[in-house]
């Protein structure tokens, strides 16, 4: 039978006058996590499972289920679905390779920042054209398959479109041979990435080996014959991602190996995002600042990552594991930090744990310059959107809409016919929502037919609001 795929090729033009959004969702198990970029496409930084909290997703369960807290694994199959979309739910009932910690209600936590990128997809037997007016195209995701059943979806029986979990696994090489950040090495030797400017965002890391040509030299064809063999390596996210460079010894990096009696190659792909950086050895303070605009954490670690930083008048034993994280620095950092103009974070074990004992450390991170912008909140029927900003600052509304304007949001688990009508609007959005929360710290609505009316009966609906937070003078002013 034959069987409809859709190509999905999405570009980044990346420059450092680009705004760079960031986000964090959290999502409890068992319910859909939903990622979305009002402009740009999804890059996922991290993607975890477990509890690092009592309290987050604890309502309704008992004490046995919430106090373990030192639970977590990551979950690659977040990079793979989300990343170069603009929109990506995810049903978390069973995504984990694992179960972390038995027992344990877990909850799935994923940041990920919007990049500036153009989009194209093109239905099976197309062409996908694709052109700068200005600049070079560079490729950030690509992939042949299917992901939703609506794309390319005229015309075609409903078991051509079912299977939304198809990847093609070369679609990227093709599509991005020679003009994106690829390095591959031979397993036990060392790879290293750089950024000239900007860090380092891993987009993908394997091992394995898809090609009997590549690292053969002096090998029988017994070791390079087998070319079906790839395992994902979270490990070159977690050590790169955010830094300006990156050396690894690949020996033993992978999480296992992936075809025994093969001899295998580390393959990893990357961009280089505009980021501000800050080094800071153990003892002192890091001081962050954005002279426009409020700080948003990229990466953070508080160990040792190579031999020469912050090494000068150190013994050779105080520097020689550079495979020292912290479980917990991305969360201090964060908190003591975003969405502040400067801010300090002292480098020490009493803040972050020491992660490796006798090793001396220091603390890198990575940040973003968010300029003030607008914000944006979507929930699906019967969900309530919570609006919030910061102290001193009041909500401005700028639109909303309860009804439907694509197939594809809020769509899991939802029939078809509950999806096609893409043309719903409730004439009184705008109203009811300044009504509740302009002028507002904060506030909270019901994204139900009870508080806007029905615009489209039988369609699944949600609500999508665009805000600002403001000082109360100037949005008091914009309403005179």
């Amino acid at each position: 039978m034959f069987s409809l795929s859709v190509l999905l090729l999405t570009l980044v033009l990346l420059n450092s006058r680009l705004l760079i959004s960031a986000e964090t969702v959290v999502t409890c198990d068992g319910f859909v996590q939903r990622l979305s970029c009002d402009t740009g496409v999804i890059s996922v930084q991290s993607a975890t499972c477990g509890r690092t909290s009592s309290q987050i997703c604890s309502i309704g369960r008992p004490p046995s289920e919430t106090s373990y807290t030192q639970c977590s694994i990551d979950v690659t199959a977040v990079f793979k679905r989300c990343n170069g979309l603009r929109e990506c739910e995810l049903n978390t009932q069973g995504l984990a390779p694992k179960d972390p910690c038995f027992g344990t209600y877990k909850y799935y936590t994923t940041n990920y920042i919007c990049i500036p990128a153009e989009t194209s997809v093109t239905c099976h037997g197309g062409y996908s054209y694709l052109k700068c007016e200005n600049g070079k195209i560079q490729i950030n995701t690509a992939n042949y398959g299917r992901t939703d059943k609506t794309t390319c979806s005229e015309g075609r029986p409903s078991e051509q479109l079912q299977n939304t979990n198809c990847y093609s696994p070369n679609a990227l090489a093709p599509v991005s041979k020679s003009i994106w950040k690829t390095v591959v090495t031979c397993d036990g030797f060392v790879q290293r990435l750089s950024c000239d400017t900007g860090v380092i965002s891993v987009q993908s890391a394997t091992c394995g080996r898809t090609s009997s040509q590549i690292c053969s030299i002096g090998r029988p064809p017994s070791e390079t014959s087998y070319t079906q063999c790839s395992i994902d390596v979270t490990a070159v996210f977690k050590r790169c991602n955010g830094l300006r460079e990156c050396e690894l010894n690949t020996q033993g990096l992978a999480p296992k190996d992936p075809c025994f009696g093969t001899y295998k190659y580390y393959t990893t792909n990357y961009i280089c995002i505009p980021a501000e950086t800050s080094v800071t050895c153990h003892g002192g303070y890091s001081y962050l600042k954005c002279e426009n605009g409020k700080i948003q954490i990229n990466t953070a670690n508080y160990g040792r990552t190579d031999k020469t930083t912050c090494s000068e008048g150190r013994p050779s034993e105080q520097l020689q594991n550079t495979n020292c994280y912290s479980p917990n620095a991305l969360a201090p950092v964060s908190k003591s930090c975003n969405g502040l103009e400067s801010c300090e974070v002292f480098a020490t074990h009493t803040v972050f744990t020491d992660p490796c004992f006798g090793i001396y450390k220091y603390l890198a991170i990575s940040y973003f310059c968010l300029p003030p912008g607008v914000r944006s909140s979507l929930v699906c029927e019967h969900e309530t959107s919570a609006l919030n900003c910061d102290d001193g600052t009041v909500i401005c509304v700028h639109s909303a809409n309860y009804g439907r304007t694509d197939s594809s949001t809020c769509s899991t688990g939802r029939p078809a016919s509950q999806l096609a009508k893409t043309d719903c609007y409730a004439l009184n959005s705008q109203t009811v929502v300044t009504s509740g929360c302009e002028g507002k710290n904060s506030c909270s609505i019901l994204a139900s037919n009870s508080v806007f009316s029905d615009p489209c009966v039988g369609t699944f609906k949600y609500l999508y609001i665009s805000y600002s937070c403001v000082s109360k003078c100037k949005c008091d002013c914009t309403e005179q």
